[in-house]
């Protein structure tokens, strides 16, 4: 019975990621179609959620910090505005379909990280900040998203973007991931928050995201 248990316990949990992962998926994707407007108030809504959440583990703060631990606890809430302003400034001046593959090559590295570390992963990356982030699935985080890039350059006819955008996310990406770990480590807290289920917090699901937006505004900023 125990073993019965702790089986379906891993397969619900699972359940619960990908029912709420998609309701999320299909909200920000229908803003982002919608209108810059509508882009930009649920954003707006998400910037204020993360900083508050942010600020909540902030509180929980117990030990005295060293001065790297001080410098990047103050930093993290800059990257959180400038990645929403990016994503806001992303869909304002270029079409939509830009800011749509930055998202959706942000939860593709999620997504394949998440699944190929699960079934593969072996060899630890960085267990004392990240402690169930493997090697296996930071390929597989840096593949899926250029793999989904590829897809959507098939719309926008423009592959030398969409790979940029893959890399982008495939890197960028978890090093948002990484620095989120770090700063619920120093905090000494396991989740950002509660507020979708299975997930963890509203940080927990956009730490890659605030990184991939800035870059790829920088990048279109100068290039395009």
């Amino acid at each position: 019975m125990l073993a019965k248990r702790t089986m379906s316990r891993p397969l619900t949990d699972l359940r619960k990621r990908t029912f709420f992962g998609l309701c999320g998926a299909i909200i920000f994707i229908s803003a982002i179609i919608t209108s810059s407007k509508a882009t930009a108030i649920l954003f707006s809504l998400l910037f204020f959620i993360s900083l508050f959440e942010l600020f909540t583990m902030y509180k929980q703060l117990k030990n005295k910090l060293s001065i790297a631990h001080l410098i990047l606890l103050g930093i993290y809430p800059v990257i959180i505005t400038a990645g929403t302003f990016s994503a806001i400034l992303l869909r304002r001046k270029y079409p939509s379909l830009l800011l749509l593959t930055v998202i959706i090559c942000t939860w593709s590295a999620d997504s394949g990280a998440y699944f190929y570390g699960m079934k593969f992963g072996k060899h630890f990356m960085i267990p004392t900040i990240s402690p169930s982030k493997t090697w296996e699935g930071a390929v597989g985080g840096f593949v899926a998203p250029i793999i989904a890039a590829l897809i959507l350059g098939l719309f926008s006819k423009n592959f030398t973007f969409s790979i940029c955008t893959g890399i982008v996310a495939g890197t960028f990406g978890q090093l948002g991931d990484i620095v989120e770990s770090k700063i619920k480590r120093i905090v000494e807290i396991k989740d950002s928050g509660s507020l979708i289920p299975g997930h963890g917090g509203m940080l927990d699901r956009f730490d890659a995201f605030f990184f991939n937006s800035t870059a790829m505004f920088f990048i279109v900023s100068v290039f395009l």
